[in-house]
Order: structure tokens, then C-alpha cells, then sequence
């Protein structure tokens, strides 16, 4: 209904724009036509008083009357007649003017060095018939700039009027892109819903089946199957806490007031106790965890706590995205500035036109109707901005089908940096 209510103004206003022009165009014409009509009444007396006396010449007019009109009549005298009748409507810089006989294209006489052809063509002719019926004679009129003159005196309003069609243009593009915006937020929201519902709910519902197994009779005298049901309990715990505890750190580093803690501390440690947690998931899945530690400077003055999770995020998607057996490489190497970090997977890939996106919050990879990955989208908004922070950055390459290459740069810093 928006579109067409604010499409059907749009239209509305150029309808009239168009048809004000029109009708000033149209006016202005008339107007011309009308003090030309006044000029050669003009023409009429002079002439009448100078060649026959007060005789009206449209009775006793001669053959050769043209002729002695043009010698009697001077430019200079017919350009100050109609100078004085267009006067201040025009200047002398506006207009063209000659006395024609359109039979032979001749034009008898003219202004100021005017353009024959252009004369002849004038869209202002005035028939000189009631001064010369033996010999047909036109005063033929050419206006050098006739839209522009005819526009002169309305221009602020015609100004006005687009400038009113733009403003409610522009108006109408920007509810347009407002509303796509909310929309995707809307979707990107009920798609964050609908996640965070099943991730909660699959831990949630282990937890309580795992209490509900300890409360009965039969289990509690089992020191073994009691010991089961606990640790059940502890790691679904784990997870939910993990789980609230991303979220949270999202919410968290979108503060200005956000800090992290930096101090000095070997990767190739964190990197190999990562690859140790992540070893046995990836081994139940028939897979390949490989480590290529080829840097040699690996201090680094940074929030372990931070840099232990971006990388965490990294091995974990390339786990979740390689739809069959897990084929995961992480590479390091030094730059002169600092740690390049290389996480590669041979996964479904990542298409060149959402590569530009994953980084945003809460912005998942459309795959369809397939569902699953299940996820928050916060893992890459929730590494790109925790790298930046560190005066880093995080890129990616991937293809579809062939898997992707993310980058990780840590710069080494400095113990005398200021805390962020």
C-alpha cells in the first residue's frame, strides 16, 4: 500500500510538472503572437501614413507596394517597434526577426545578420496580408532561446516542484531500504531464536533425563550407573554454560567500555592444547586434525583467555562445516610485525558473494532447507572483533565444495601498550 500510495504521488506530480510546461509553454506562445499582432497594426498606420496618406492600404494596395515598403522601412525602425512593444518581456539579444514572401523563400528584410534558414523556419509568423493582398508577406519571428524564456519566470517553482518530487523520491528509496533492513534483522532474529531454542533445549533435556535417572531407587544403589548419569550432567552443564557464556560475550564486547586483559604467553601452547581437545571429536568422525607450527616467534602480548577462543571458534567451524570426513590444517608463520595464524578446511565452502557478510553479528550462511548446522552466528562476528581489538585482523578465502581459508594476524605488541 506504501508503494502505491507514495508511486501514485510520485506519478501524480510529474503529470502536473509535465502539464504546467505544457500550458506555460503554450501561454508564452500566445503572448508572442499577440504583441506581433500589435506590431503589425503598428506597421499598418506608419505604413498607410507614409505611402498613400490616411487611404487604408488593405483597399487600394499595388503590386509593387512590398517593394516601397521595404524601401521605406528601415531595420533599425521595424527592430524599435518591436522593441518597444516586447519591452521589458524580451531583449534585443532574444529574438531574430524578417519580413518574408514565403513563394520564392525570400526574405526582404531581416535583423541584425539573422540566419536565413532559421528565419524562414521561425515558429512565429504573422501574415502582413491587410498591407500588401496583391504580394503575401509574413513577418517571421525567431526566438533564440524559446524554452529557456518561456520557463524564465516560473523556473523557481518548476525548481520547487521537482525539487518536491526528488525529496519524496528520495523518501520513498529510503522507507524501501529501511524496510528491506528490518526485515533481514527480523529473519537474522527468528533465525537466532529458533538456534538458541535448540541449543538449549538438547542440553536441557539431557540434564533433566539424567536427574530424573538419579532420582530413582534402582540407580542410586549403582555407584557406577550414578557415576554416569553425573558426569552426563556435568558435561550438558558445560555446554549450556558455554553456550550462555557466547552469548554473553558478545553482548560484552559490544560495550564501549569493554576491556582485555593482555599479558605475555606462548601460542604454540594454547594452539597445541586446542588441538588436543578438538583430536578426539574430530577422531570420532573418521577425521584429520593436522598442526604445522612453521613460526618461530610466538610470544605474544595479548588476552589468552580471547585468543584461546578465536581459535577454538575457527577448528570448531571447520569441524561443523565438513559434512563428511573432517580434513582440518593449522598452520602458523611470522610476519614482521607478527603471528599469522592459518586455519584450512576441505568443507562445503563459503560462496564469494556471503564471504563479504559471515563476519557480521548474528549473520548465518543461507544453505536452504538444510538445517544441519545448528549455530548463533557470533562465532566470526565474535572473532573479527576480538582481533581487531587486539590491533589484528581476520580474512577469508573459501570456494564452494573445495573449503575455506581463514587468516588470523596477531600482532606480537608491546608490555607497554595501553589495555583496551
Amino acid at each position: 500500500m506504501i508503494f502505491l500510495g507514495l508511486s501514485g504521488i510520485v506519478l501524480t506530480q510529474v503529470y502536473w510538472v509535465r502539464n504546467a510546461m505544457k500550458l506555460r509553454e503554450e501561454q508564452y506562445h500566445q503572448t508572442i503572437d499577440l504583441h506581433l499582432k500589435t506590431v503589425v497594426n503598428r506597421l499598418l498606420l506608419a505604413s498607410s501614413a507614409e505611402m498613400i496618406g490616411q487611404t487604408p492600404v488593405c483597399n487600394s494596395a499595388r503590386p509593387d507596394d512590398s517593394v516601397r515598403l521595404v524601401q521605406i522601412l528601415s531595420p533599425g525602425i521595424l527592430d524599435s517597434m518591436i522593441y518597444e512593444e516586447f519591452d521589458p518581456l524580451l531583449s534585443r539579444k532574444d529574438y531574430l526577426f524578417g519580413i518574408v514572401r514565403p513563394l520564392t523563400a525570400e526574405v526582404l528584410l531581416s535583423s541584425r545578420e539573422a540566419d536565413t534558414a532559421r528565419l524562414l523556419s521561425a515558429n512565429h509568423q504573422v501574415s502582413l496580408s491587410c498591407l500588401f493582398n496583391h504580394d503575401p508577406l509574413y513577418l517571421h519571428f525567431l526566438l533564440c532561446n524559446e524554452r529557456e524564456l518561456a520557463y524564465k519566470n516560473v523556473g523557481f517553482w518548476l525548481f520547487l516542484s521537482l525539487l518536491f518530487l526528488l525529496s519524496i523520491s528520495g523518501v520513498f528509496i529510503y522507507i524501501m531500504q529501511r524496510w528491506k533492513r528490518q526485515k533481514q534483522l527480523s529473519e537474522i532474529k527468528s533465525d537466532f531464536v529458533n538456534n538458541m531454542t535448540h541449543e538449549f533445549r538438547t542440553p536441557i533435556s539431557t540434564i533433566s533425563l539424567a536427574s530424573e535417572m538419579l532420582l530413582n531407587k534402582d540407580v542410586q544403589d549403582k555407584s557406577a550407573k550414578v557415576s554416569k548419569y553425573a558426569h552426563i550432567i556435568f558435561n550438558e552443564n558445560a555446554r549450556l554454560q558455554g553456550q550462555v557464556e557466547r552469548i554473553l560475550q558478545i553482548a560484552v564486547i559490544d560495550k564501549d567500555d569493554f576491556k582485555i586483559k593482555r599479558k605475555f604467553f606462548d601460542a604454540n601452547d594454547v594452539l597445541r592444547g586446542l588441538i588436543r581437545s578438538f583430536a578426539m571429536t574430530i577422531e570420532k568422525r573418521e577425521g584429520l586434525l593436522r598442526i604445522c607450527l612453521d613460526a618461530k616467534e610466538t610470544i605474544l602480548f595479548a588476552d589468552r583467555v580471547h585468543f584461546t577462543n578465536i581459535i577454538a571458534n575457527l577448528i570448531d567451524n571447520a569441524n561443523k562445516y565438513s559434512p563428511e570426513k573432517p580434513d582440518i590444517t593449522l598452520h602458523t608463520s611470522n610476519t614482521p610485525d607478527g603471528l599469522m595464524i592459518m586455519i584450512k578446511d576441505r568443507g562445503i565452502g563459503i560462496a564469494r558473494e556471503n564471504q563479504e557478510h559471515v563476519f557480521r553479528n548474528l549473520y548465518r550462511v543461507p544453505t536452504g532447507d538444510l538445517h544441519d548446522v545448528k549455530g548463533f552466528g557470533l562465532g566470526l562476528y565474535y572473532v573479527k572483533r576480538m582481533t581487531e581489538l587486539h590491533g589484528g585482523y581476520v580474512k577469508v578465502e573459501s570456494e564452494i565444495g573445495k573449503g575455506s581459508k581463514f587468516y588470523v594476524f596477531f600482532p606480537f605488541g608491546k608490555e607497554n601498550e595501553e589495555t583496551e
